[in-house]
């Protein structure tokens, strides 16, 4: 059996029905196989050494970091665009925990370094990397509930405003300028009527009309609601 193998690569098969374990078996290949290709059957022979799809074993790169990719159903393409290395980003990249990799121009990079707990990423332009970490602004989680019993001034600090007044009553509100988001509720906690005026000439928006100021009449506990935009007071 050691004459039937004759050069590198043959391998040993059956050439037809396995009646005899003498005459069935021949070699599958006359000449050495090409490196990266694999045994396949054929119609016509028993088998031969072919290249594996549309992938050619013997196609080679013409300059270092290209790769070989699918192009279509007759070969391959030797691709470079995306295998240069100053591309490639590996750990030697970082030199420190929690570095993030930003964009600083077009073609160009830049690390940022971690920040301190509690702080988050913000957007900013001068910044290199086009972002910094910074604390974030303190949030009042304060909820401002106050009575009053005669004419004044409603504070920023103010939330609610409980009039509990003996007389006419009359409160201004602060200024619109500091107090843009600033929700404010005013109740009229007796019958006595209470009007609810603008700083200086700042108007109220109530029902689509503007006014500079709103009166709470009739019944105790009537409520009024003011939301701030910075520029109008509107009543809710």
């Amino acid at each position: 059996m050691s004459k039937i193998i004759s050069i590198t690569g043959d391998v040993l098969g059956s050439a037809s029905g396995l009646t005899n374990a003498t005459t069935n078996v021949s070699t599958l290949a006359a000449t050495q196989p090409l490196v990266g290709e694999v045994l396949q059957a054929l119609s016509s022979t028993t088998a031969e050494w072919a290249a594996v799809g549309n992938v050619k074993s013997s196609q080679t790169g013409t300059s270092t970091n290209e790769i070989v990719v699918f192009a279509n159903a007759d070969g391959v393409t030797l691709l470079q665009s995306n295998i240069i290395t100053d591309n490639i980003y590996h750990k030697g990249t970082f030199t420190a925990k929690g570095q993030l990799i930003s964009s600083a121009a077009a073609d160009q990079t830049a690390l940022l370094g971690v920040g301190t707990n509690g702080q988050v990423l913000t957007a900013d332009s001068v910044e290199t990397a086009g972002m910094k970490w910074a604390t974030p602004a303190a949030v009042d989680n304060n909820f401002t509930v106050r009575q009053a019993t005669v004419t004044g001034a409603i504070l920023s600090t103010d939330n609610i405003i409980n009039m509990e007044n003996l007389a006419i009553a009359t409160m201004t509100l602060p200024p619109l300028a500091t107090n843009s988001g600033k929700t404010i509720i005013v109740i009229k906690g007796t019958l006595n009527d209470v009007t609810v005026q603008g700083n200086g000439a700042e108007l109220i928006l109530n029902g689509g009309l503007a006014s500079n100021t709103i009166v709470l009449t009739g019944s105790a506990n009537e409520r009024l609601m003011l939301v701030s935009d910075g520029l109008k007071w509107y009543a809710m």
